[in-house]
Order: structure tokens, then sequence, then C-alpha cells
């Protein structure tokens, strides 16, 4: 009877380890898929603070023009001022 109830208890303690094993495997599944959701989401956010820098700088410029230029045919002088005066830096640095 020995040897019956250690093949018994072994059996059923393979049988529990299977159990686990397959819950373990199941869970891990289930964070794989919110592990790509999560992924996903910050790539998303990480677009949407590129795009929000974009913005934040475009507003800053468009505030710069604005203070230095009462019209908007000021600020396209002074814009293509801006734009010489970097062409003659640029020429200066090919020298």
């Amino acid at each position: 009877m020995d040897k019956n109830n250690t093949i018994n208890e072994l059996t059923n303690n393979v049988e529990q380890l299977l159990e686990v094993a397959t819950k373990l495997k199941q869970e891990n599944r289930k964070l794989r898929v919110l592990l790509d959701i999560e992924r996903t989401a910050n790539e998303n956010n990480k677009l949407k603070i590129c795009e929000l820098g974009n913005t934040l700088t475009a507003v800053t410029i468009a505030k710069s023009i604005n203070e230095i230029a009462n019209t908007p045919r000021q600020a396209h002088t002074k814009i293509n001022n801006l734009i010489k005066q970097i062409d003659r830096c640029i020429a200066l640095l090919n020298k």
C-alpha cells in the first residue's frame, strides 16, 4: 500500500503542478496582451508629446513675431530679414 500511496501522491502533485502551469500560462498571455496595449498607448503618448512640442514651438515663434511686429507686413519683413541673416551665416560657415 505504501507504493500505491506514494504513486497517488506523486500523481496528485503532478496534476496540481500541471494546473498551476496552465493557469500561469494563461495569466502570462493576458499580461502580454496588456503589455502590448500599454506599449501602444505609450507610443501614442510620445507622438502626442512631440505634436504638442511642435505646437508650442509654433506658438512661441508666432508670439515672438507678434511682439516685434505690429502688422502682418512688418512680421513678413522681419522674417525675410531673419532668413537673409541666416543665409549669410550659412554662407560664412561654408567658406
